[in-house]
């Protein structure tokens, strides 16, 4: 037992110091939400206006560029679309830390189009050299263009938990 439980130690630590986490990954691919994504204000999945789904990631090493699109078709077809652009302060081993912000613009099927604008910071941690978690915190505007009383504009001051946390698979 002892020697199975060094072996998978000594694995393990192989595995974590893969690759620096600041070194450019290039391309990638994956899931992601912007900060007004999925579960804000009270509105479970992608329900209204929200910024989720398949994500493609440029990563140039100091900063990376995250584009988001997401669709849900059915009675009323929703989608939302935004870009990301973050900054990176700090890299360990298998982690960083970055600073940014992203544009977005969705459509909850209704003809109501909202203007997201983010900004906060993101951190990733690296599971593999090409493989990423990601989770980001700070503040999120939705801007509703529609003059109903129900869906005004929002302010998020927050963050996103596990349950939506973004995953990118880069091509190394």
């Amino acid at each position: 037992m002892k020697h199975l439980l060094a072996i998978l130690f000594t694995g393990s630590v192989l595995v974590w110091s893969a690759a620096p986490a600041q070194a450019e990954k290039g391309f990638g691919v994956g899931a992601q939400a912007m900060l007004t994504g999925p579960g804000v204000l009270g509105r479970p999945g992608f329900a209204g206006s929200e910024i989720a789904g398949l994500s493609g990631t440029y990563d140039a090493g100091a900063f990376h560029i995250d584009a988001i699109f997401g669709l849900a078709a059915g009675d009323n077809t929703r989608f939302g679309m935004g870009a990301q652009f973050w900054y990176i302060l700090h890299g360990g081993g298998i982690a960083d830390f970055s600073v940014g912000g992203g544009l977005g613009v969705a459509d909850d099927g209704d003809d109501d189009t909202d203007f997201h604008v983010n900004a906060g910071i993101k951190i990733r941690l690296f599971l593999v050299s090409n493989v990423a978690l990601s989770t980001i915190a700070g503040m999120g505007f939705i801007l509703d263009d529609d003059d109903d009383a129900v869906d005004d504009d929002d302010i998020v001051l927050g963050g996103q938990t596990v349950g939506i946390m973004g995953v990118t698979y880069f091509f190394e």
